[in-house]
């Protein structure tokens, strides 16, 4: 559950570097770290 939530958390804490494609980004990003 926790580890749901905290999915969710950080994609809405990081809106700024959602752009149309921002999943792609977004996954790229945790990929990158």
């Amino acid at each position: 559950m926790f580890e749901t939530r905290n999915g969710e958390k950080l994609l809405e804490t990081d809106p700024a570097v959602m752009p149309p494609d921002g999943h792609v980004v977004f996954i790229g990003r945790i990929a990158s770290l």
